[in-house]
């Protein structure tokens, strides 16, 4: 399972900015430790993106989660347009 985990609400951000979306730091690698089984990985860097993408490719005996640690500010294209198009929506509204 891959995580991509830019530490809030992605589309929310670009709609509006503000502190609200932001989330804590979700530790989602250690679910494995709740659920009692599988390994996680806390990946943060290309290379680390690789060696632990190897492992869990290799590994076909337990789960593999990466938590994948991305900018806040990282969204696709099409995200963005996506969010775009809402933000006028809600503009023309009234609320």
């Amino acid at each position: 399972m891959v995580v991509l985990n830019n530490r809030g609400y992605g589309t929310e951000r670009e709609i509006l900015e503000g502190p609200f979306n932001d989330i804590h730091e979700w530790q989602y690698e250690k679910i494995c430790d709740v659920l009692g089984g599988g390994v996680g990985h806390r990946v943060g860097t290309f290379g680390e993106l690789v060696q632990a993408l190897s492992l869990a490719v290799d590994d076909h005996k337990q789960v593999h989660v990466l938590n994948v640690l991305l900018d806040p500010g990282d969204r696709s294209t099409a995200m963005k347009r996506v969010a775009q198009r809402l933000a006028k929506r809600m503009a023309g509204q009234k609320l």
